[in-house]
């Protein structure tokens, strides 16, 4: 196996990339990156032009954007089993499920975030639709069952969640009784608390 370097920073979308690999038991490098200073650095922008994290080197191939990188994980630790096997049906709703957490549920949260001006004939072309059918999409399926695809936490999970929390932390969303379960039965898990310990650590490295 290559060696994995991980560049990040504990406020961004990287913690849930510490979270994938502290859940998979990889072993890792974390490069930590200012975000003041450091996004617009030469050094990094050969790593990410976008300037953007987090970013994940693996051998010779960089991987963006944190659920792209969560996936990847998912099929580098096979071991790990938090990805359906291809050749069966639950494969397809791992897919649906993480595009779905990607292009419309965070769409819908940005949107309510920033308060964007959508008009009706806007909102017909939206993927997403609206906020309120993207909560009674994700409510619906989360009333069902413990986790999106059953009784098995997946990555599509971790990617799902990690949207939940950042918008409930914002104040975006109020989450439903489903939710709520769903998210303290996630955040229980030993990788989940062994990131929250970890991304102290790296604010401390930071401020210091």
């Amino acid at each position: 196996m290559e060696k994995i370097v991980l560049y990040t920073h504990p406020k961004t979308r990287g913690r849930n990339v510490v979270w994938m690999l502290e859940e998979c038991g990889a072993e890792y490098e974390t490069v930590l990156v200012n975000l003041s200073s450091g996004l617009q650095d030469p050094d990094f922008l050969a790593i990410n032009p976008m300037g953007k994290l987090p970013a994940l080197q693996y051998g010779d191939a960089v991987i963006t954007e944190a659920a792209a990188i969560i996936t990847f994980l998912a099929d580098l630790y096979p071991q790990a089993q938090f990805a359906p096997s291809v050749k069966t049906d639950k494969r397809g709703g791992y897919y649906r499920w993480l595009f779905f957490s990607v292009n419309s549920v965070e769409a819908a949260l940005m949107e309510a975030a920033f308060h964007f001006n959508i008009t009706p004939d806007m909102r017909k072309t939206l993927g997403y639709g609206s906020l309120e059918r993207v909560l009674q999409t994700i409510d619906s399926q989360l009333a069902k069952q413990p986790y999106l695809l059953g009784d098995a936490f997946q990555s599509c999970d971790l990617v799902l969640s990690g949207l939940l929390m950042l918008a409930i932390r914002s104040k975006t969303l109020t989450p439903t009784a489903a939710m709520q379960d769903y998210l303290a039965r996630i955040m229980a898990r030993p990788a989940f608390q062994a990131m929250l310990t970890i991304s102290e650590q790296q604010q401390q490295q930071l401020t210091d």
